[in-house]
């Protein structure tokens, strides 16, 4: 068995395996989050802490299956307080009521996608205060509190992470924020919590054929996301989590038809097949009212056949094939972006945490393919019996076809 059919084997049980991890998940794992402000003032008698902590949607109707039989905005508000708390010298501040008579837990009104809550702590004594955030981290390892703490006039940033619950305040001197580690580090676990840029970039590498090839397809992911970063630190892109993660599953679908127009060389299967199909769907949406999905399925598809197209015509041309790699970067680093927006956080502030999160990010994209092709040179004698037979890029292609086509359809349409 050649060594190409040994990769092919490898990265098809690799897609595998992702696939199956990937059912259910959010594509660029930025649903699971949430976001608190911690407003720290003093007084005479000891200091107190108004919380406002805010919840999404989505991840709010994720409690009705986990633990709340009924989900209202009182039992919300109820499951907040039980998790979070603020402590002074060792001794807890309790919560009170604010005087509106509405219970110590305050809804707050902010927006159709947001559940809002206001929580006022009182602490009796004077000293270094301790902020516990315990929400959500026991239903998903993976949650984050993206918080903001307001004291003395300063606002500094900081992450509330399964790892991480709780934030010491020292009772004089500047608060700590979260460093340039944290975000990197969060950058690297979100690449491998997102199903389809790590299904992409595996795929990818069934379209090397030369080792140095490697290097330019490591290349056009760190130039994605330099051009996400450059982009989204100006703000002149809104991002949009549903058709971020829809066009990602457009990638994914072009990735197949592009192994299937390059390994299997079969032009018309790929060439009718995606562009034909998005170009069908558009066709079929423009009759609803999903006018803004019509053109992001008219854009795929002009976007799918000028791609094919080229590839086929100027097949010694390369570096044609890295240009959807390229926008995998791209998209994947307006992740964080959309996570900040509710924080609507200064573009300075923002920047360098963008910064960080992309480079944990296209670090952890890299190293990913370097150790899969690493431990394709282990196994190699191992492994030549069992995939002497197997049809491995044609069971990649249908396989990227199906995962990209479901996420594109199910992201696009919810």
């Amino acid at each position: 068995m050649t060594r190409r059919r040994l990769l092919e084997g490898v990265l098809c049980a690799a897609l595998c395996l992702v696939g199956a991890v990937a059912r259910g998940a959010p594509l660029t794992d930025t649903a699971n989050v949430s976001y608190s402000t911690w407003t720290v003032s003093g007084s005479s008698s000891g200091p107190s802490v108004l919380l406002k902590f805010l919840l999404p949607e989505a991840l709010a109707q994720s409690l009705t299956a986990t633990g709340l039989p009924v989900l209202t905005t009182r039992k919300l508000g109820e499951f907040v307080l039980r998790h979070v708390a603020v402590g002074a010298a060792g001794r807890n501040c309790p919560a009170v009521d604010q005087g509106y008579d509405i219970g110590i837990v305050d809804p707050l009104a902010v927006g159709p996608a947001l559940h809002g809550f206001e929580i006022l702590f009182r602490c009796p004594v004077s000293g270094a205060l301790t902020l516990h955030d315990h929400a959500l981290f026991d239903r998903s390892a993976g949650h984050v509190n993206f918080a903001r703490i307001v004291k003395d006039g300063r606002v500094v940033e900081q992450l509330f992470t399964a790892a991480h619950q709780e934030l010491r305040l020292p009772a004089a001197g500047s608060v700590p924020a979260a460093g340039f580690g944290q975000y990197l580090r969060l950058g690297v676990m979100h690449l491998f919590r997102s199903p389809a840029p790590l299904c992409f970039l595996v795929g990818s590498l069934l379209l090397l054929r030369r080792r140095r090839e490697v290097l330019w397809l490591a290349g056009a992911v760190v130039v994605g996301y330099g051009i996400s970063l450059a982009v989204s630190t100006r703000s002149w892109i809104l991002p949009r989590v549903p058709l971020l993660e829809a066009y990602m599953g457009f990638l994914v679908a072009l990735l197949a038809a592009m192994i299937t127009l390059r390994e299997l060389r079969q032009p018309r299967v790929s060439m009718l097949g995606c562009p034909a199909l998005l170009a069908v769907l558009a066709i079929l949406t423009a009759f609803t009212s999903h006018h803004l999905q019509m053109l992001v399925l008219a854009g795929a598809a002009m976007l799918a056949a000028s791609l094919l197209v080229a590839n086929l015509w100027f097949e010694s041309r390369r570096e044609l094939w890295l240009v959807p790699v390229v926008l995998v970067g791209f998209l994947d680093g307006f992740a964080l972006p959309a996570a900040l927006e509710p924080l609507q956080l200064p573009q300075r502030s923002q920047a360098w945490m963008v910064a960080a999160f992309d480079c944990g990010a296209a670090l952890a994209a890299v190293a990913s393919m370097v150790l899969l092709l690493a431990a394709l040179s282990v196994l190699r004698g191992r492994l030549r019996t069992a995939l002497r037979r197997l049809p491995a890029s044609e069971l990649a292609a249908a396989g990227l076809g199906g995962l990209g086509t479901f996420w594109l359809l199910s992201r696009l349409y919810n």
